[in-house]
């Protein structure tokens, strides 16, 4: 859901610089090789627009972003892959957060988190049949204000995962046609159980496993299995 957009939502689209690179091509021992082409975009954007915060009951304000400077890169090798690196620097004010009141969930708004990192996206095709799709996030998120409680200034927000990633493999076999079988894994790093930093909640690896069927004309089937190891 999005709430009405703000000064910085404003922003979103505007492009401050922008362009693309073809890379050369070259060939080695009679083989050509093409490096595909680079695109870059640096934007003044607010993406994600104003977060509602879902106690609107409480009368706490909307969340919105103060500055917002995303980053982005990205490189086709060739025309069946794609990589893109982003990076950005957010600050937001009041933030919702959830948290244990008395046995039950309650909310409240942080006064300004302040979050920069990096992402990467890889959809590369490593054979006909083969295909490899990876995701690894970095951030690094701060509490910078909040008069209820100063101590927690400079703390991580409970709850924010602030590293996680993913590899998938996926493997169409050229004999049974529409059939997609994949296998992979996810990883966040360990993360905060409280605004103070004090309760450590241990980083997991997960493993996941699917398979798709396009049987007919508009007709697919899709098997996925989440967390084989039962990991808790």
């Amino acid at each position: 859901m999005t709430a009405r957009m703000t000064r910085a939502a404003a922003l979103a689209g505007t492009t401050i610089l922008a362009g693309s690179l073809a890379l050369p091509a070259f060939a080695q021992d009679g083989e050509a090789f093409d490096l595909g082409e680079v695109v870059f975009d640096v934007q003044g954007a607010n993406p994600f627009g104003d977060e509602v915060n879902p106690s609107t009951l409480t009368g706490m304000k909307t969340a919105t972003e103060i500055t917002e400077v995303p980053q982005s890169v990205k490189w086709q090798p060739n025309d069946y892959s794609l990589i893109t690196v982003s990076a950005f620097d957010v600050e937001r004010e009041d933030v919702a957060q959830f948290f244990v009141n008395g046995g039950v969930f309650d909310a409240r708004t942080l006064g300004q988190l302040s979050s920069t990192g990096f992402e990467i996206e890889a959809d590369v095709e490593l054979a006909p049949s083969l295909r490899m799709r990876a995701a690894y996030t970095n951030l690094d998120v701060t509490i910078d204000t909040f008069a209820a409680d100063p101590t927690i200034v400079g703390k991580t927000p409970q709850s924010v995962v602030e590293a996680f990633g993913s590899v998938q493999f996926a493997y169409s076999p050229a004999m049974i046609s529409g059939v997609e079988l994949r296998l992979g894994t996810r990883y966040q790093r360990a993360s905060w159980a409280d605004n103070a930093n004090t309760l450590r909640v241990g980083d997991a690896w997960l493993f996941d496993a699917g398979a798709t069927w396009d049987f007919a004309a508009d007709w697919s089937a899709n098997l996925t299995v989440t967390n084989l190891a039962d990991e808790r």
